[in-house]
């Protein structure tokens, strides 16, 4: 993970069931939370290693002389916070669907074709969010496209139907679906080579979305019960 602002190492000390190990040296942190074991290495101020306790402990072990990993160079380094997922066998196999949905559609494409995904998001005055998918090859970016476009399109058709009596209640959500409204519309997708990106923009006036439902007494009695209750 790569991050805008720098953080110091005891900065995940803070993290809930983090304990510090030694690795030759250098310092890791695992997280314990039930039977799950998930460990952060602090490479440098603004990036963070995180994974398999075993398998972040060998990549300490080999340094910064080990050659670059190719498969995650379709990420997009221009945004604040990126996540790539990119392992051997990116989706483990399974039985097809039928297809017979949209998404079925693009879940079997994804299956045969997908290689790795990266996920970037910037802060401006917008949330802007983008999503990469390395393919094996210029057809089958060319199928997810298409499979993700139809979609995205059935998504934009159903959106008002599935919103149309969500204000019906009590609780004023109008402003959330004006902000879910415009934040679908802007979902598009592109293709270019053996990638796919897909793009989103969440608007700023979601803040706005969120101060006037807090305001509302009742979501607020609902929120000092609950700090209440994690206090006592």
């Amino acid at each position: 993970v790569r991050l805008s602002r720098s953080i110091a190492d005891d900065d995940l000390a803070n993290l809930p069931g983090a304990s510090k190990q030694d690795v030759n040296g250098h310092q890791m942190w695992v997280v314990e939370q039930g039977p799950a074991r998930q460990a952060h290495y602090l490479v440098d101020g603004t990036t963070l290693l995180s994974g398999d306790p075993q398998l972040v402990a060998e990549a300490i072990d080999r340094g910064a002389t080990e050659e670059r990993v190719e498969r995650i160079d379709f990420m997009n380094p221009d945004h604040q916070f990126s996540v790539v997922i990119a392992p051997e066998n990116v989706i483990p196999e399974q039985t097809s669907s039928s297809g017979g949905t949209p998404q079925e559609a693009l879940e079997n494409s994804l299956k045969e074709s997908a290689k790795g995904f990266a996920f970037g998001m910037s802060l401006t005055s917008d949330v802007e969010m983008e999503a990469r998918i390395d393919c094996r090859d210029s057809s089958g970016a060319s199928r997810i496209s298409g499979d993700i476009d139809t979609a995205l399109s059935d998504l934009k058709t159903q959106y008002d139907a599935m919103t149309a009596n969500a204000s019906a209640g009590f609780i004023d959500v109008s402003s959330f679906i004006d902000v879910g409204r415009e934040s679908v519309q802007s979902l598009s997708v592109d293709s270019s080579g053996e990638m796919v990106s897909v793009d989103a923009r969440i608007p700023g006036s979601i803040a706005d979305a969120i101060r006037e439902l807090t305001e509302n007494p009742f979501i607020a009695g609902m929120l000092e019960n609950a700090v209440n209750q994690a206090a006592s």
